[in-house]
């Protein structure tokens, strides 16, 4: 921990309280816990030791805590997949995530309407990225040796390690913060082949959301993590992918869905759960 306070100078973050002003139409934010909020993320991203997709994910979340706003977003420096949470308008703050000197992205938030976010607002920004900064960088820097271990080289989703090391932190952070977690496999029926699972893949990365966790965890079987999301909404997104599979393959690429919502917070029970309903008889094949 007190390596991570030195990560967040407390003093400047003093500052930032003491600024205070009026939200517009921001969601109101109590400063009073936002140190908190950016030690606990911190907290959180070392301890997962995340992909650097994983902990773009956790810094917007973040952000949007933090700063009240519409919308976060993280562009890696050099380009890369920019992850967005919310919907973004024109009416942007940004702050740099340097790390030793060296750029490593920015960080944006978004308003609905002009002249909402005042300074205390970049003074509160621009600590977050100088505290989340050298995660995403020593996550960026250790992307290539994890490459092998953690990817599917066939799609470029993750591999079953990567789900189960996911599957486990969301667990446990749905057992610690509460909130809702739902799983959903997938497993593919009729025409196979390489074709085909790329196209599945490519069709699970475009309908879920940069939260979301997408995988394949066996040579037909795919897995969506979707946290904060309950049963009925993803047996809902199953059924919006069944839909785009038939259309996206020339060889008409159909699937079957297990959904679980989690209860007790144990992966494995969760895991057995939406494979019970996956393997479930349908009533469209009596």
């Amino acid at each position: 921990m007190t390596e991570l306070m030195r990560l967040v100078d407390t003093e400047q973050f003093a500052r930032c309280l003491k600024l205070g002003r009026p939200r517009a139409d921001l969601y109101p934010v109590d400063r009073e816990q936002q140190l908190l909020a950016i030690v606990q993320a911190q907290t959180e991203i070392a301890a997962a030791r995340p992909e650097p997709e994983a902990v773009m994910r956790i810094v917007v979340a973040l952000a949007l805590e933090v700063i009240g706003a519409q919308a976060a977003a993280v562009e890696p420096a050099g380009g890369g997949q920019v992850h967005v949470l919310g919907t973004t308008t024109p009416h942007r703050l940004d702050a740099p995530l340097v790390h030793d000197g060296n750029p490593v992205g920015t960080l944006s938030v978004y308003a609905d309407q002009p002249q909402a976010f005042t300074t205390a607002d970049s003074e509160t920004l621009t600590l977050l990225a100088s505290a989340v900064a050298a995660h995403l960088a020593r996550a960026s820097a250790q992307a290539p040796a994890r490459e092998h271990a953690w990817d599917d080289p066939l799609t470029g989703l993750g591999n079953r390690h990567a789900y189960e090391r996911r599957i486990a932190h969301e667990c446990a952070r749905r057992g610690r913060d509460g909130g809702l977690l739902t799983l959903a496999l997938v497993d593919l029926d009729g025409a196979r082949g390489d074709g085909v699972r790329r196209t599945v893949a490519a069709v699970l990365q475009r309908w879920t959301r940069s939260i979301d966790g997408v995988y394949r965890i066996g040579e037909d079987r795919f897995a969506l993590i979707l946290p904060g999301a309950d049963a009925q909404s993803g047996r809902a997104l199953a059924e919006r992918i069944a839909e785009r599979l038939v259309d996206a393959h020339p060889l008409a690429a159909s699937a079957r869905f297990g959904v679980a919502q989690a209860g007790d917070g144990n992966p494995e029970l969760l895991h057995a759960a939406a494979e019970a309903e996956l393997l479930r008889p349908r009533a469209d094949a009596a």
